[in-house]
């Protein structure tokens, strides 16, 4: 085969995937000839989960969300939802390769077709995945899932590996991984650390689109703590303030306490917390400072204001963005149940009362603000998220768009 034919048939062998063992694309390397058998340990494949820092766990949530960041983030080349790498010996220069991943709950079976590099020579796959995606935001508790690869050399079967990993709840949100040295890009850097924060997959747990948004605000409405009704920006800052007021106090009368469980064992150098999801906040009627940023985000961004979650040294508070949608208004969530309703017998009693938790809540949140303002982008892991600008690669687990290139 001339060298210019086997190298375009080479690209296309990389881009392969058929649900079939028969490669619709490499023809044999003998035609009529029997292959010689071999040995898997000829071959010695070794398979390896990246980035490393994620052991054997298979964080959901980062695979969900992960598809998205290949053409919008400028973290592309850090996350990807190709998590499995497989490497091998190379039996014979020109053999054909064919690595199939079995079908499991939580993917689709998949072919990939290569072809070998020169004899002896070790080389590294990440073949695609078919990621069932609706199934993997539906594991709510992490369970143990086993994963197998078979691979196939000119057609004759050779090996299978077969791995087991703990499949890790949707709930469980990767913020921060580690990168060994081999596995940082060349066009990433952050000073000295090998720290990446990934602060944008909070985005997934807001959900402006959730269906009980439009009965929290009718009740609102109907409570006639928002006289003008929900107006967004369309008039003055003071009703921009009054809107979010009336969330607040809201969201206070259903009783949501303030709640720390977060933690999350067997992480090793990843970093991950426990989120609830919109609706699980209103069930267990409890937030930590994630689940109550995310919670009031997901309101606000539905009355179509501008939100912001604020990253710092472990933890997070929310920013509410002007009318010229710059963070302006910063929100201590964790402040919502320092006022007990109950306490207060009139209607009126109550409304002052959260009044000036509310705005204890925004000097606190401005403090915070103030206090770590050089930090933000600049210092591992501060980070302010707009959730307008991410939403282009971040979209929410729960009725979010599937979409992508």
């Amino acid at each position: 085969m001339k060298p210019f034919y086997l190298f375009i048939l080479c690209i296309l062998s990389l881009t392969c995937c058929a649900k079939d063992d028969e490669c619709p694309i490499c023809p044999p390397n003998n035609p009529g000839q029997e292959p010689l058998p071999i040995a898997p340990e000829e071959i010695d494949p070794k398979l390896e989960l990246h980035p490393r820092c994620m052991g054997n766990n298979l964080y959901t949530s980062y695979i969900y969300e992960a598809p998205f960041f290949k053409n919008n983030s400028s973290k592309k080349d850090v996350i990807s939802e190709n998590v499995f790498r497989i490497s091998l010996i190379s039996p014979q220069t020109e053999a054909r390769i064919a690595i199939k991943m079995n079908e499991s709950p939580i993917n689709d079976s998949c072919t990939h077709y290569y072809i070998a590099p020169a004899k002896g020579d070790r080389w590294t796959v990440r073949p695609n995945v078919r990621w069932k995606y609706d199934q993997l935001k539906n594991y709510r508790t992490s369970t143990n899932i086993g994963l197998s690869w078979e691979i196939s050399i000119d057609g004759q079967p050779v090996t299978t590996i077969e791995q087991n990993y703990s499949c890790r709840s949707i709930n469980q949100c990767v913020f921060s991984i580690v990168l060994d040295k081999d596995e940082i890009p060349n066009n990433i850097h952050n000073g000295t650390s090998k720290d990446y924060a990934l602060n944008e997959l909070y985005a997934g747990y807001v959900e402006e689109e959730h269906p009980m948004i439009d009965q929290i605000l009718k009740e609102v409405l109907q409570d006639g703590t928002l006289p003008y009704g929900v107006m967004g920006y369309q008039y003055d800052e003071a009703y921009v303030r009054e809107q979010l007021w009336a969330i607040w106090y809201w969201t206070q009368k259903q009783g949501i306490k303030y709640s720390s469980v977060n933690k999350i064992n067997g992480t090793g150098q990843l970093s991950a917390q426990n989120v609830r999801f919109f609706s699980d906040v209103l069930k267990d009627k409890q937030a930590n400072c994630v689940d109550g940023s995310c919670f009031l985000s997901s309101i606000y961004e539905r009355m179509e204001l501008s939100t912001f979650l604020v990253v710092t040294d472990n933890h997070m508070f929310l920013a509410i963005g002007n009318k010229q949608k710059r963070p302006t208004y910063f929100l201590e969530t964790t402040l919502l149940d320092y006022v007990n309703l109950n306490d207060y017998p009139t209607e009126v009693e109550r409304q002052q009362a959260s009044r000036r938790n509310f705005e204890e809540a925004l000097n606190s949140g401005q403090r915070k603000y103030e206090e770590n303002l050089e930090k933000f982008g600049l210092i591992y892991p501060y980070e302010i998220i707009s959730i307008s600008f991410v939403r282009n690669y971040v979209p929410a687990i729960n009725f979010g768009d599937r979409s992508s290139n």
